[in-house]
């Protein structure tokens, strides 16, 4: 994954920055699930590789 990806704040940032366009109202009910799966899934593989490397 992209390191500035990596190292967003939060999912919204991490939309800005893997190019999905934020919507104005903060409603992501129009989005589809692919789209927010990305954001969220890259969210996931973050968390789920710091835990593994910090469980060592």
């Amino acid at each position: 994954m992209n390191e500035k990806v990596d190292n967003a704040k939060n999912k919204t940032e991490q939309a800005k920055i893997m190019g999905v366009k934020i919507p104005e109202d903060d409603y992501w009910g129009d989005y589809s699930s692919k789209t927010c799966g990305s954001v969220g899934g890259a969210t996931s593989d973050n968390s789920t590789k710091n835990d593994a490397e910090s469980s060592n």
